[in-house]
């Protein structure tokens, strides 16, 4: 048995799945958004307690990653053992003959038609971009039809939907909106899926290095003087570089440089933009550098 999943109402999540007698494999495709990302459940009293006790930090770990935790690529479950499909088997070696099965599986049955392969009209997006009696909508894919009045990089209604001042225009980013969490940042292949759980973006540095980029995005310089703001961790030294390109460069140029030492809290770390941070900022890159294999986990990024 084959399914699909393409949006609960509003709420945009494309999955594909299959069912055998004793397997469950499913391919998730939007892993920029946690599973319990904003839905029609949200006002549900059971929804609400969950997202009350991930924020105060009393929901178990095994519940704070099914619900909140970075969203696996591809899961695959024994229904017969695991009913609740709680132990995901992707990385489980003995799995693997079973993984590249059902992977075949749902490959036959994609290779029919998939009638949700494709992104939706711009029509069909502004009309659910609107607000509906069952929530707001918050996926990255409206963005491309909402306007951004302040030059940040999220749409007005996005803005005031997740509590922002849409007019500020102000450089800030928290990653707590479950619907997009990665706030339009882009990591390199390498790095892999950088949304990690509700509140952070997490990734690793292969190769001791990595690169963030935000395009698509109109600040003013003279609105965001003062210091960078970077709350973050890494489990090994750390190096961060922030680039911007400007209308006053024709290419990015370091405008910050922050020193993180390894440490297991969140640390906030503050650097002195240079005189280069001038103009409309249109794109910001932040280069790593580190050792192999380090974990680096960014809570928040902001000018104060």
């Amino acid at each position: 048995v084959a399914a699909a999943k393409d949006r609960l109402d509003h709420t945009i999540d494309r999955v594909r799945t299959v069912r055998t007698d004793q397997f469950r494999y499913t391919r998730n495709y939007k892993t920029d958004r946690i599973f319990l990302q904003p839905q029609y459940r949200d006002k549900k009293d059971y929804v609400i307690d969950l997202r009350q006790a991930y924020a105060a930090g009393e929901l178990s770990p095994k519940l704070t990653e099914i619900y909140f935790g970075e969203r696996p690529a591809e899961e695959l479950y024994d229904v017969k053992v695991d009913p609740s499909q709680i132990h995901n088997l992707v990385g489980d070696a003995k799995f693997q003959k079973e993984l590249v099965r059902h992977r075949q599986f749902l490959d036959d049955w994609l290779a029919k038609g998939d009638e949700g392969a494709g992104e939706e009209s711009a029509e069909e997006l502004a009309y659910q971009a609107q607000g509906h009696k069952w929530g707001n909508a918050v996926n990255p894919e409206y963005e491309s039809v909402r306007t951004d009045s302040d030059g940040d990089g999220m749409s007005d209604a996005w803005e005031k939907i997740n509590g922002r001042d849409a007019d500020d225009a102000k450089l800030l980013f928290t990653f707590d909106c479950g619907g997009w969490q990665t706030e339009g940042w882009k990591g390199t292949q390498a790095m892999g899926n950088i949304a990690g759980r509700l509140g952070h973006l997490d990734f690793h540095l292969p190769d001791g290095e990595g690169l963030l980029v935000r395009d698509k995005l109109k600040l003013a310089a003279d609105k965001n003087q003062g210091k960078l703001a970077m709350n973050v961790r890494c489990s090994q030294r750390l190096t961060v570089q922030l680039l911007a390109r400007s209308t006053t460069s024709d290419r990015p140029v370091i405008v910050a440089t922050i020193d993180v030492a390894a440490k297991p809290d969140f640390l906030e770390q503050f650097a002195i933009l240079s005189d280069r941070w001038t103009g409309t900022i249109e794109s910001l890159q932040l280069r790593f550098q580190s050792e192999p294999d380090a974990l680096v986990e960014i809570d928040s990024i902001m000018i104060k």
